[in-house]
C-alpha cells in the first residue's frame, strides 16, 4: 500500500517536471522572440536617436552661421558710416529675429521628435509588452511556488548552470 502510494507520488511528480520541463522551454522560446522584436525594436530606436542628433548637429551649424553672421555685422559697423551703421543696425535686428524665429523651430522640432518617440506604437507597445510579461512571470512563479517550496525553486543562475551541464553532456 505504502510502496503503491510512494510509486504513484514518483510517477506524479516525474510527470509534473515532465510538464514544468516543457513550460521552462516555451517560455525560453518565447522570451527569445521577445528578445529579438526588442531588438529590432532597439534598431529602430537607435535610428531615431540618429535623426534627434541630426536635427541637433543642423541646430549646432545654425548656430555657429548665426555667430559667423554676428561677427560679420560687428566688423560693419565699425568700418561704416553713421548711415551704414543705422543700416547695419536694422540689418542686425532683423538677422536676430530671424535667429530668434528658427532657435524657437529648432527647439520646437526638437520637442516634436522627443514626443513622437515617446508616443510612437513602437515605444508604447514595447512597454505594454514588457509589463504583460513581467505579470505572466510573477504568475508562474507563484504557480511553481505551489508545486516547489521557495528555497528549492531554481534561480536563473542555477538554471543557466543546469544548461550548460547539459550542453557539455551533448557534447
Amino acid at each position: 500500500m505504502i510502496l503503491r502510494d510512494k510509486t504513484l507520488i514518483s510517477n506524479e511528480l516525474m510527470t509534473l517536471k515532465d510538464e514544468f520541463q516543457k513550460r521552462t522551454e516555451i517560455m525560453h522560446a518565447e522570451h527569445q522572440a521577445e528578445k529579438d522584436t526588442m531588438e529590432r525594436k532597439m534598431e529602430e530606436m537607435q535610428e531615431r536617436i540618429k535623426e534627434l542628433e541630426n536635427a541637433q548637429a543642423v541646430q549646432s551649424k545654425n548656430e555657429d552661421e548665426r555667430k559667423g553672421e554676428q561677427k560679420h555685422l560687428w566688423q560693419l559697423q565699425a568700418k561704416a558710416s553713421e548711415e551704414a551703421y543705422v543700416e547695419a543696425k536694422k540689418e542686425m535686428e532683423g538677422l536676430k529675429t530671424l535667429l530668434q524665429t528658427r532657435t524657437l523651430e529648432v527647439e520646437d522640432l526638437e520637442k516634436q521628435l522627443a514626443t513622437k518617440l515617446n508616443e510612437s506604437k513602437q515605444f508604447v507597445t514595447m512597454k505594454k509588452m514588457m509589463q504583460t510579461k513581467t505579470m505572466q512571470l510573477q504568475k508562474l512563479r507563484e504557480r511553481l511556488e505551489m508545486y516547489e517550496p521557495p528555497d528549492v525553486v531554481p534561480t536563473a543562475d542555477e538554471d543557466a548552470e543546469e544548461e550548460k551541464e547539459k550542453e557539455e553532456e551533448l557534447t
